[in-house]
């Protein structure tokens, strides 16, 4: 099984055109879309996306990972075998695969440039002649010793974790959905006391908004801002049938915020 993420949206012949030399490559490969419409060139962003589709999938999944804003400069591309759950990652060497790393660990790292396996070779369609190809060639059971040369390592974002206490949480802003739901990296680890009964408020960037803990959304009335564990078992900021992320005026992802309890 191959699962296809890119940031290159719908609206063009782009994923028709990779999911086309996948099939020419091996007939019988099943793709599936995780989403191609999340923003675009936001590594920092798609690195979580990543992470939290792929813990849906069995193992052996081969992921398909096309978020490559520097596609023909000097960057590697990769394959990259997981320890636990064993999953393979075909990506561009940018950092995309930083929170893989974290949660999985890594088996095996290859750079993929062996160009007997390239579909074609071109400066800015990588994802079809490369990391397509690749993926299709893995798919047919190659062993992917014979994609390229073994590396040591990987390129990593500076990522940092939440911090925890009692009565307040500092987080990020990850991404949007398209919903306008605010997800963050606010794991649920039962440190902070959320209390349905109790006042919060959301601070960032010198902005303070009241904030309500609810498990889902309409326990909160319409335009009232909210936050919930969503079905990652993350923290999420929503509005009950309206867009937190306009609402809050959401820009940047990567955004420090801090969550703390008033009574």
């Amino acid at each position: 099984m191959i699962a296809f993420i890119t940031d290159w949206g719908e609206d063009s012949y782009y994923v028709s055109s990779v999911k086309s030399v996948i099939k020419n490559i091996n007939k019988n490969a099943e793709i599936i879309d995780i989403t191609h419409n999340m923003g675009k060139y936001d590594i920092y962003s798609y690195s979580h996306i990543l992470l939290r589709a792929s813990k849906e999938f069995q193992e052996n999944t081969i992921f398909l990972v096309v978020i490559d804003p520097t596609v023909g400069s000097s960057r590697k591309a990769i394959l990259v075998e997981t320890n636990q759950p064993k999953y393979y990652f075909i990506a561009p060497d940018n950092g995309i695969l930083t929170q893989v790393k974290r949660k999985y660990g890594i088996n095996k790292i290859i750079e993929l440039n062996n160009k007997n396996y390239f579909w074609k070779e071109s400066n800015t369609f990588h994802g079809r002649d490369i990391f397509g190809a690749f993926a299709a060639y893995l798919s047919k059971n190659i062993n992917f010793k014979y994609f390229g040369n073994e590396l040591l390592k990987i390129n990593e974002l500076n990522i940092k974790n939440p911090f925890y206490n009692k009565n307040n949480i500092i987080g990020h802003f990850l991404y949007k959905d398209s919903f306008g739901n605010l997800e963050t990296d606010v794991e649920n680890n039962n440190t902070f006391n959320f209390d349905k009964h109790s006042s919060y408020v959301i601070s960032f960037e010198g902005k303070e908004y009241p904030l309500n803990y609810k498990e889902y959304y309409s326990e909160c009335g319409d335009d009232k801002l909210l936050m919930h564990f969503d079905s990652s078992n993350y923290l999420e900021i929503s509005i009950y049938k309206g867009s937190a992320a306009s609402y809050l005026n959401i820009k940047n992802f990567n955004t420090k915020f801090e969550i703390k309890k008033i009574k």
